[in-house]
């Protein structure tokens, strides 16, 4: 399996990534083990996880991280591989709270951090949006934990198609904000007109993906048409200075939180 760029980032990705929501739950720790070899084997270096992942079972929490966590300090493979993960969801037993405060932000970041065993994390979501707070509150927590170290690139998961426009318009600051979307429907808002995206990049986004602090030199795929299983947009901002998203289906094996804005909505 080849590496392809990230568009917007640093970061070289295999066209697939992994996600993580079995570890350690429907995949016991060794066939997690057996899963993430054989992924890297192939070629594979893009490894998806959440704190909140399988906390939904009873018993342990934060399940997926600890266990992706151990196969890395194992295999002591973390240079080679690009690993996300996600904050800021609502606990499961009160989902229609949402937790999008500064403190709760930076506890589910350096929680992670401490589960994987990680110093940075290469891509952070994340994971629910709170639509009573303004996009700026976001972008400028996730960009301080860019000036700290802990977090390399950052993004958003199941964010309208609305707000991942408004934090885009944000991250490229006033005069952008001055100027309607670029974008089309159903893609976040970009900083240059959309183009169809090479076969390569066409495999892992299935929507848009934006620049970074240099927005004339980047560009966005044309987004496929939304799927009906999909509600709702994901989101990811390159986190170097003020930068924009990209968007992408959640996943069918995620509870969403009613609090949430959903596509169509």
């Amino acid at each position: 399996m080849h590496l392809i760029p990230l568009p917007g980032t640093s970061l070289s990705v295999s066209p697939l990534c992994l996600g993580g929501v079995p570890f350690g739950h429907t995949l016991s720790d060794k066939e997690t083990f057996a899963l993430l070899d054989r992924f890297v084997a192939l070629g594979g270096n893009f490894i998806d996880t959440a704190r909140i992942y399988s906390d939904w079972v009873p018993g342990e929490t934060r399940r997926s991280e600890r266990v992706l966590g151990d196969w890395m300090q194992a295999r002591r493979n973390r240079p080679s591989l690009v690993i996300s993960t996600k904050g800021a969801h609502p606990f499961i037993e009160s989902l229609d709270t949402p937790r999008s405060a500064v403190a709760e932000i930076r506890d589910d970041l350096e929680g992670s951090l401490r589960t994987l065993r990680l110093d940075t994390v290469d891509l952070y979501w994340l994971h629910r949006d709170d639509p009573t707070r303004s996009v700026g509150h976001f972008i400028d927590l996730l960009n301080a934990f860019v000036r700290e170290g802990k977090v390399r690139h950052f993004g958003a998961s199941n964010w309208s198609t609305e707000r991942l426009r408004a934090a885009n318009d944000f991250a490229r600051g006033p005069a952008s904000r001055a100027s309607p979307p670029t974008s089309r429907s159903g893609a976040s808002a970009c900083s240059s007109p959309a183009r169809r995206p090479s076969p390569a990049t066409r495999k892992w986004t299935p929507e848009c993906i934006a620049g970074t602090s240099r927005p004339a030199s980047r560009s966005c795929p044309i987004p496929p048409k939304p799927r009906a299983s999909s509600p709702s947009s994901r989101g990811v901002t390159p986190g170097s200075s003020r930068t924009s998203f990209m968007s992408r289906p959640t996943s069918p094996r995620e509870k969403p939180s009613s609090s949430w804005p959903r596509r169509g909505a």
